[in-house]
């Protein structure tokens, strides 16, 4: 494909057609989404090379190392020598494919290829089975190893010869042949052989077999099995001869036995109601029955076609046709095989030709059409087999069946409607079919179609109503040309081009002298785009217009990569967004002029009005939300409004006279006409009529507005006829019964984030989400949703439908409904989740233990300081319906999911096989699961927290794997060990990339509306420094539950939130109010060192007089733990109280000390412990025992040994630098502001 031949070259004209014809075979030969950005090249070669460039694979690193692994890792199995030639084949071609390898010379390349060739043979022999060591060895014995087809050619005589002296018997395919045994019906199995036409049972039971075969021909002629089986040896020889001389065989099948085996067959012909059903049959490779009459196309074979049993034996297929069981049940290619009992319908092929499914249960099973679900077929099982029931045979005349085209009654009644059909003048088969019902009778109206019909009444489809709309602004934009106008608006425009946006249904409007303008309208309308929000336009839809597809235009889309969607010729119906658009426009503006006379010059402004009122209007497509409002949800800096009052079009509106432009007698106003509102200046936009009186536009009819100076006042006097009403309705609402003194957007701001993550916090409250089944099932998003779920669950076979066992009591379940974003604030999905109530399960009998595989949150603050500090990158996953990857040991019954239970009879429950979200038992199995995997991939468990697991590289790079759950946290600095990680979990499990991590103040916002303290005055500290808890008496007013919730959600909070770890007051939610979204910083502070700070608030508590210990710990300048905690005894002193608290920061210290050595990370020096009573120092460094200590021995012994040890050192601090007292007690306004500045907490939503 390279250069062709240029304009007016002889050639180029067959040149041109060639090119063009491969053209259409590279587009045909794609999928539709990559042939649509290939459309506009210009060239076949044009098209190859972008398509190369973008999808080749060769030379992929990633590719190269999947074939690799793939390589290593095949060995033969239970595959032949030829199918496992032929798989290493297959990987070492895709390998050429992705490495290429350049020589210098020929000989150079003639000696990697010979190194390449017995390199391959050494992997070939290494996958080679055990049986195959002889070979092996006089291969690997030569002086010269063979090249690899020679090879394969030895190994392959040798397993021929082994199957030759092991089992004479090969064939391809299988399939089961019925016949009758002595034993009875009801005590007979079905026999499967397999496709190598083995028996599945030992070969020391096979040896048995040989003196129960029997022949079904000469048993039908009345010779009983011991007469058959009475033939001398010269006669068993002689048919021995006769079967080797035989053709190879094209299929094979079962052979039937008679007399005791190991197991029997399951066909009884003496039944005479299932004589001639046809069984299922799973084994069979092709549809056989045994009866010619049944057939609706029959073609007699060959002599020579046979099939073959599983003994060897050979049985003639006499003609192959097709059969109609119903009108949606056509087996094709059914065999004819009159030695056949019964009829075989093979279900690999019925799948395959008709395209459905098979589904089995204990007493019957089902035939349903893939794309409809609809049932096809029906069959029932009897004495172990399933039975497909065939057409009656008193219905069948001689060599012609009731059911085939061919039936003479059916043709018959085909000839009759057809006559009808033309004498009534081709009224539709539905009305002759309720005039003549008999006729009908086995036909199908559908099956009736009439030419003659399709031309003189053909209708063109119906186009669906579509409401759905792109998820990101600018995906797509609509537009349409209008015009022209019979009059000129006073630009002297006579058309107009509009440009709708698919996701918010925002409107630009260009008033055009002419129309091939748009070619300079429209490059300049997506550089607009461009520069505003920041997005390149990915599609454009027009309809066929000219103007939209010429020398300008069609270059500008493909050199900005815009694919250009148009309708088809004569229907405007796909452009309909635009069309409709156009249509909503010049209604409005033909209100505006007639409403007020205005001269149709003046309809361009007229439209320019109408687009900017409607961007601002509700709308039902929208949910009533106006397009500016949704555009805003996405670019929350966009300013939506100008802030001016809106005006009756073609309205009075008297326009202020500057002092330079008037003299001291002229008039100060200039009596004008509104004429709507400006796109560039805060202002509204007036004309003065000259050349029509202003009666014309009817200005006394509602003289509304007088404008003095348009530029910058937007309100307007108040109309005299006004004072007529109450005074009421002329004040309206104060400002200070609607609106809060303390809104909540006075302490938040997204300034400081990106534009990004701001329309991410913008778009989280703007779905309501589904409390109930019935209120989820009326939307078609969250039904989808729910429907997505259940065919994951059935694709994992997390359970089946059984009938409840006596005595077992089922879990209920129910459904939890939640939005997912992406980062740019747009929804990514409706997700769904059946999540069972397990708190209904009972220990011992539902559930033995439990396990939550929650990795503790000082872990996650410690692995994010790290990051902070080495500039690691942190990465997120989430296991998609990570606990159904768990297998369950207990018998666990659950309630059929609600919405899913209408069709199911009584007591009809779920008995679960795999683990489910809300059993007690599914984070223990899903966990052991992942554990194993992630074990055996190199990692270990960190002793200091066993959801953390390490892998240390060769190269001592780090990776550090944290489990929250079904969410994973990944970070260190070994990258290439991050992307095997990723490919690994992704073969194991169903992973989603997340990006990197998230913060968001969602979770506060929550809660000050849960609580009703949205409008609170906010509080500078969360408790009053003179408060002392207490017990209170029992108030009735108090609402325990929401109390208890709210104390539950503060705990969680606290996690991020080391300021509201000493509060337990109410005070705490003026608090949050003020700070929503206050947080903890990690930041790089040059060095990695540990320290802790220690407290106690000695007999704190006036109720028994215990202490509050309190202490925090930092890593790397970045604190990462906390707690305060009432100590389990009275202390008799504060150095008492000190010291316990000490003793606790110590062994957080060590545990911090475990998590970084199984890290394998060094810090800077031993451990500091800031303490500010030196009385409690001096104990641990004083060796001397006396009573003072006594009662604090062990917690001596343990800090004086660490002490000793080098471990730790205890400097001392004083009050006011004490970070820990925060967390033992309440502290004035100006020390608590400036400890929380100390701890590293800010305030990222700060409006400051």
């Amino acid at each position: 494909m390279g250069t062709g031949p240029k304009l007016g070259d002889p050639h180029f004209e067959a040149w041109d057609e060639e090119d063009s014809m491969i053209m259409a075979w590279l587009w045909n030969s794609m999928i539709l989404e990559i042939s649509d950005t290939c459309m506009f090249l210009a060239t076949a070669k044009d098209i190859w090379n972008a398509i190369q460039q973008t999808y080749s694979k060769a030379r992929d690193a990633a590719q190269v190392y999947e074939v690799k692994v793939k390589n290593v890792a095949a060995k033969q199995g239970d595959k032949t020598v030829t199918e496992y030639a032929n798989q290493l084949k297959s990987l070492w071609q895709e390998l050429d494919h992705y490495r290429v390898i350049k020589t210098k010379c020929p000989e150079d390349a003639a000696i990697l290829k010979d190194f390449i060739e017995q390199d391959r043979v050494y992997d070939f022999l290494v996958g080679l089975n055990p049986e195959f060591d002889q070979v092996r060895i006089q291969i690997l014995g030569k002086q010269e190893v063979s090249c690899f087809n020679e090879v394969v050619a030895l190994i392959r005589r040798e397993e021929s010869r082994r199957c030759l002296m092991l089992n004479p018997q090969n064939t391809d395919s299988s399939a089961m042949v019925a016949g009758s045994g002595n034993n009875s019906a009801t005590n007979m199995e079905r026999v499967l052989v397999s496709g190598n036409g083995r028996s599945s049972q030992p070969k020391t039971q096979n040896r048995d077999y040989k003196d129960n075969l029997w022949c079904t021909y000469l048993q039908q002629n009345g010779a009983t099995p011991q007469e058959i089986g009475s033939l001398n040896q010269e006669e068993v020889e002689r048919m021995r001869s006769l079967i080797c001389n035989l053709d190879k065989p094209a299929g094979t099948g079962s052979l039937a036995y008679s007399g005791k085996f190991p197991f029997s067959i399951g066909l009884n012909v003496s039944d005479i109601t299932f004589a001639n059903s046809w069984v299922i049959d799973s084994g069979a490779t092709g549809h056989m029955t045994h009866s010619p009459n049944i057939f609706s196309t029959y073609f007699s074979c060959s002599s020579n076609r046979k099939i073959a049993t599983a003994d060897g034996s050979l049985t003639t297929v006499a003609g192959i046709g097709d059969v109609k069981i119903s009108p949606s049940l056509i087996l094709k290619n059914v065999l004819h095989v009159p030695r056949l009992t019964m009829n075989l319908i093979s279900i690999q092929k019925l799948t395959q030709d008709l395209h459905c499914n098979v589904v089995f249960y204990h007493s019957h099973c089902v035939f349903q059409d893939e794309d409809s679900g609809r049932m096809i077929g029906h069959a029932r099982e009897r004495d172990g087999l399933y039975y497909l029931k065939a057409p009656s045979q008193s219905n069948i005349t001689k060599g012609k069946s009731s059911h085939s085209f061919v039936s003479e009654d059916f043709s018959f009644n085909k000839e009759k409607v057809w006559l009808h059909h033309r004498r009534l003048g081709h009224p539709s088969f539905r009305v002759i079919k309720i005039l003549f019902p008999s006729l009908f009778k086995g036909l199908d109206v559908e099956h009736f179609h009439c030419e003659v019909c399709e031309l003189a009444k053909h209708k063109r489809v119906s186009f669906p109503i579509s409401n759905k709309r792109s998820f990101i602004p600018f995906y797509l934009i609509h537009s349409d040309i209008w015009g022209p106008s019979p009059i000129p608006n006073i630009t002297g425009a006579k058309w107009f081009v509009s440009f709708i946006d698919d996701c918010t249904r925002v409107t630009w409007i260009f008033l055009l002298k002419h129309k091939f303008d748009v070619s300079t309208v429209l490059p300049n309308f997506c550089s607009m785009i461009k520069t505003q929000f920041g997005v390149n336009i990915k599609r454009f839809r027009s309809d066929n217009a000219k103007d939209y597809f010429n020398q300008v235009l069609t270059p500008y889309f493909q050199r900005e990569g815009i694919i250009h969607e148009s309708s088809c010729v004569n229907t405007p119906q796909q452009n309909g967004v635009a069309e409709r658009k156009n249509g909503h426009l010049l209604n409005s503006t033909r209100s505006f002029m007639f409403q007020k006379n205005v001269p149709k010059s003046f309809w361009g402004e007229a439209v320019l009005t109408t687009a900017h009122l409607i961007n601002r209007l509700p709308s039902r497509i929208l949910g009533f939300k106006s397009p500016m409002d949704i555009l805003s949800t996405f670019y929350p800096n966009l300013h939506t409004t100008n802030n001016l009052v809106p005006r009756i079009f073609g309205c009075v509106a008297f326009v202020h006279v500057h002092n330079q432009n008037r003299g001291k007698l002229d008039p100060r106003a200039l009596k004008c006409v509104f004429l709507g509102y400006s796109s560039t200046q805060k202002g509204k936009k007036t004309g003065v009529p000259e050349s029509v009186q202003v009666q014309d536009f009817n200005p006394n009819s509602e003289n509304e507005v007088t404008i003095s100076n348009p530029s910058l006042q937007s309100k307007s006097h108040v109309n005299n006829d006004d004072q007529d009403l109450p005074i009421v309705v002329r004040k309206g609402i104060r400002e200070c019964t609607n609106q809060p003194l303390y809104p909540l957007t006075h302490f938040l701001s997204f300034k400081k984030f990106s534009p990004s993550h701001r329309a991410f916090l913008v778009s989280l409250n703007t779905i309501s989400i589904p409390t109930t089944v019935s209120e989820a099932l009326t939307d078609e998003k969250w039904k989808q949703a729910m429907n997505v779920e259940m065919e994951a669950l059935e694709k994992n076979k997390t359970w089946e439908l059984v009938k409840l066992p006596t005595g077992k009591k089922p879990v209920g379940c129910k459904w939890v409904y939640t939005v997912k974003y992406r980062a740019d604030g747009s929804i990514e999905r409706y997700k769904a989740r059946l999540v069972a109530k397990g708190y209904a399960q009972t220990y011992g009998i539902d559930y033995q233990e439990t396990f939550a595989p929650v990795a503790k949150m000082n872990t996650v603050r410690v692995l994010l300081s790290l990051t902070a500090n080495y500039n690691w990158d942190l990465q997120q996953f989430d296991v998609k319906n990570a606990f159904l990857h768990g297998e369950l040991e207990e018998e666990i019954y659950m309630e059929v999911p609600p919405g899913y239970d209408n069709n199911l009879a009584a007591h009809i429950v779920c008995k679960l096989k795999k683990a489910l979200y809300g059993l007690k038992q599914s984070p223990r199995a899903w966990f052991g699961r992942f554990a194993r995997v992630i074990i055996t991939m190199g990692y270990r468990q960190s002793q200091g927290d066993h959801m953390l697991f390490i892998k240390h590289s060769s190269s001592r790079r780090l990776t550090a794997l944290l489990v929250y759950v079904d969410d994973i946290i990944v970070t260190g600095n070994d990258d290439k060990e991050r992307q095997v990680l990723n490919q690994c979990l992704a073969k194991e499990f169903e992973i989603k990339a997340l990006g990197r991590l998230k913060y968001f103040l969602k979770y506060v916002t929550d809660l000050l509306k849960e609580t009703g303290k949205t409008a609170c005055k906010p509080a500078s500290t969360p408790i009053d420094p003179n408060l002392r808890l207490e017990e209170a008496e029992n108030d009735a007013t108090v609402d325990k539950e929401m109390y208890q919730r709210l104390v539950g959600r503060l705990i969680y909070l606290s996690h991020t939130r080391l300021d509201i770890a000493y509060v337990v007051a109410y005070r705490v939610l003026q608090y949050l109010k003020g700070t929503p979204g206050k947080g903890i910083l990690f930041k790089r502070n040059g060095g990695l060192v540990l320290e802790a700070y220690t407290d106690a608030d000695y007999a704190g508590s006036t109720i028994d007089r215990r202490s509050t210990s309190g202490y925090c710990t930092f890593l790397g300048g970045n604190l990462v733990t906390w707690m305060s905690k009432k100590q389990n005894v009275v202390a008799r002193s504060s150095a008492e109280a000190e010291f316990q608290a000490m003793a606790q920061g110590v062994c957080e210290l060590l545990w911090l000390n475990i998590v970084l050595e199984d890290l394998k990370i060094e810090w800077d020096g031993p451990m500091r412990l800031y303490c500010d009573n030196k009385s409690a120092i001096s104990i641990a460094h004083n060796p001397v025992q006396h009573d003072r200590t006594k009662h604090i021995e062990i917690d001596r012994h343990f800090i004086k040994e660490k002490l000793d040890n080098g471990w730790i050192c205890t400097p001392y601090v004083s009050t006011h630098g004490q970070l820990a007292d925060i967390l033992t007690k309440g502290l004035s306004s100006s020390v608590f502001q400036s400890f929380v500045s100390k701890l590293g907490m800010v305030n990222t939503y700060s409006p400051a």
